[in-house]
């Protein structure tokens, strides 16, 4: 990355650089697999150099016959569907390799091209049609719901990470019941947190910010870069609503706003130009295709928190292969949220979509959360 001569920072290619993936052999430790770990998280919480590097990637032994594969990408030059992108077709030439195969996998593609389709769509009637809208949607808006800060914590970027698991067969459960009314996953899941929202924090209207891949065609889904665009949604419902009612309205909204996506999210806040966001909270729903073997060998794929974060609260529904279990995951600025209240706001949550098919037709009124609802560490300061 370099700066401009009109002040911008300027994103080039060197196509002379090269790069050796470091190789850590622990498996002659004590412990090899708590080696290679706290070797990953540690360097997880290295930030990026920007003027040289925008990813770093090792190979690190834990074991005779068991590795971890790290990568680390700044969202800058590559979106998480690339990672799945990534990791898929080095697990293809692997395999390849290791049987003398040709290589029958779909190719790469230049990313130079999407971000001269970028370039053209900054100067165009559409990019002005979209800013049009956007700044309609949102500039008599109410500021973004604020999670309450618990006393005596300063406030900061720096969060942590809570993580449950929904069965497979329970997660498919749901999404059958959601193409039965004809509603996709997404925006079932999407009325499910609304659910959620309304019962605990007492939200009419919320404002969530939802990842778009924006990849339409062959070609953009199998390039490497960053496509993603945050749409700003607002989730909305009455108390006599149901779960069904509630994603239509979400779908709504989402096609309403879908039509003009591909305006940035930075430009909307440069427009608006009031110093503020227009979300706190983040809802990404990420059916990233991994494969589940590399040459035989059985694979996991670990999403690493980050941290830090600018959101007050993320959470990533992870659905990355048919077999597995789906991770949904809480990351929660530490200010924000204690230990107790993020256990109590994941298992509410848990509890909503363990018994989402037996209330599909239930008022929103009537859905009741668990019994320990009331329990001070979610309504001590909520």
């Amino acid at each position: 990355m370099t700066t401009s001569s009109a002040g911008k920072d300027v994103l080039y290619f060197d196509e002379n650089h090269s790069f050796e993936i470091p190789y850590y052999d622990y498996s002659e430790s004590e412990n090899g697999a708590l080696d290679c770990e706290n070797w990953i998280n540690e360097n997880f919480k290295i930030s990026a150099n920007i003027e040289r590097e925008f990813f770093t990637s090792a190979l690190l032994k834990s074991a005779e016959n068991r590795y971890y594969w790290y990568v680390k990408v700044h969202h800058l030059i590559a979106d998480g569907f690339s990672l799945s992108l990534i990791f898929n077709q080095v697990t293809k030439l692997y395999t390849q390799l290791k049987s003398n195969q040709p290589d029958p996998s779909e190719p790469f593609y230049d990313f130079t091209k999407h971000l001269l389709e970028d370039q053209s769509y900054m100067g165009s009637v559409k990019y002005e049609n979209d800013k049009a809208f956007w700044i309609d949607k949102f500039k008599h808006a109410s500021d973004a719901f604020q999670f309450e800060k618990i006393p005596g914590i300063e406030a900061s970027f720096f969060s942590s990470r809570k993580e449950i698991i929904l069965k497979r067969a329970i997660y498919n459960e749901i999404c059958e019941e959601a193409k039965s009314h004809g509603i996709a996953d997404f925006h079932y899941f999407l009325s499910l947190f609304y659910t959620l929202i309304k019962k605990v924090f007492d939200q009419e209207d919320f404002v969530v910010g939802i990842p778009l891949l924006n990849r339409n065609g062959r070609i953009s889904k199998n390039t490497v870069g960053a496509f993603l665009n945050i749409l700003p949604i607002t989730l909305s419902g009455t108390p006599e609503d149901n779960s069904l009612d509630i994603a239509r309205k979400t779908k709504e909204e989402i096609n309403a706003c879908y039509r003009h996506s591909k305006f940035p999210m930075i430009d909307l806040l440069e427009a608006l130009d009031t110093g503020k966001t227009v979300y706190n909270t983040l809802f990404s729903f990420e059916k990233n295709s991994y494969l589940s073997d590399f040459n035989g060998d059985p694979v996991s794929i670990h999403h690493m928190p980050r941290n830090e974060q600018l959101e007050d609260l993320s959470i990533h529904i992870l659905d990355y292969n048919d077999s597995w279990d789906v991770r949904i995951i809480f990351d929660y600025k530490n200010h924000l949220f204690s230990e107790e209240q993020i256990t109590n706001l994941t298992q509410q949550f848990l509890h909503l979509l363990e018994n989402a098919v037996k209330n599909t037709l239930l008022p929103l009124k009537e859905i009741l959360l668990k019994k320990n609802a009331k329990h001070a560490g979610i309504e001590r300061l909520y």
